[in-house]
């Protein structure tokens, strides 16, 4: 989780991803606080497309899509101002059962 965050922090978000991947091919399982950062690096560098695109991906592989990834998403869009994409989000998530 450090060194994924340090990575994204530098801007050096392929590498984080890199490491993201080595992680989960280790066996272990990421965090919630480590996906946070990865979907920090994907708003940042790629868009919010990519980082929701990422979220789904994830989600039934190595842990379940919860609240707290789309809250955590849905922060970052009303941080950079992308409020329609925000509702879509918060709109997704209830459909989806979370609260």
């Amino acid at each position: 989780d450090i060194m994924i965050r340090a990575a994204c922090n530098l801007g050096r978000f392929e590498g984080a991803l890199k490491l993201f991947d080595r992680l989960k091919e280790e066996g272990l399982t990421p965090l919630h606080r480590t996906y946070a950062h990865i979907l920090d690096g994907f708003v940042q560098i790629r868009g919010f497309d990519e980082a929701h695109s990422f979220l789904i991906q994830h989600s039934g592989k190595d842990r379940k899509l919860d609240s707290t990834n789309y809250s955590h998403l849905i922060r970052l869009c009303h941080k950079s101002g992308q409020k329609q994409v925000a509702r879509n989000l918060m709109k997704e998530m209830k459909a989806k059962g979370f609260d």
